[in-house]
């Protein structure tokens, strides 16, 4: 008896455990064709209807994995917000130069743009739309980002690592760089992401000009 009720706890369990993957495996699908949407059409102009006709489904069983277009654009947005600020975390704790994590710093941005190109482009470009405590949060995030990056290029100036140009030139120049890749980068083109990461960190920090 004892071994019939294991036996049927495993076959439950196990059900269980697969309906949890199909599950958080449909929401990644949503997830997925949602950043493509929204990056192409833009979040006003995606529908739900949209959106389900993307997944192979009808609007209306959306909301059986889905609160709300908001909730979609939210996780995006706070999904690449917080792997910057991971990035971020675990630069502060290198124990290297300024100018090293500047470097450092950019290396991982450009990694979370071309690994995951839809999503930055959407919460780059369609953060506007997120609801004010969810926006709130997420600009939150950029500005932590951004200030301690700016500290980072002023410490650099100071210890003459780094030419002494306008603080804020050099902060937005950076950003601005490494912002276009999700508007260009698609994993399909014939350039890999390792040769883009290694031929922007040897031009923004070596320059044009042949040494």
């Amino acid at each position: 008896m004892v071994l019939k009720d294991t036996h049927k706890l495993t076959i439950i369990s196990f059900a269980i455990f697969v309906a949890v993957i199909d599950e958080l495996t449909r929401k990644e699908s949503i997830l997925k064709e949602a950043a493509r949407l929204f990056r192409m059409m833009g979040y006003p102009a995606t529908s739900m209807r949209d959106l389900a006709g993307a997944v192979g489904m009808e609007a209306a069983s959306l909301y059986n994995h889905i609160s709300n277009k908001q909730e979609l654009l939210k996780t995006i947005c706070m999904n690449i917000a917080e792997r910057h600020s991971a990035g971020l975390n675990e630069v502060k704790k290198m124990d290297v130069t300024s100018f090293g994590k500047i470097r450092a710093l950019v290396r991982n941005h450009i990694q979370i743009n071309t690994s995951l190109p839809e999503m930055a482009a959407v919460a780059h470009d369609q953060w506007r739309h997120l609801d004010e405590g969810a926006r709130q949060q997420f600009l939150d995030k950029r500005n932590e980002y951004e200030r301690t990056l700016k500290k980072w290029i002023e410490q650099a100036i100071a210890e003459r690592a780094i030419q002494a140009y306008d603080t804020n030139v050099i902060l937005y120049t950076l950003l601005s760089s490494l912002q276009w890749l999700h508007h260009w980068y698609r994993q399909e083109r014939p350039i890999k992401a390792e040769e883009i990461e290694l031929e922007m960190i040897n031009l923004l920090f070596n320059g044009l000009n042949k040494q």
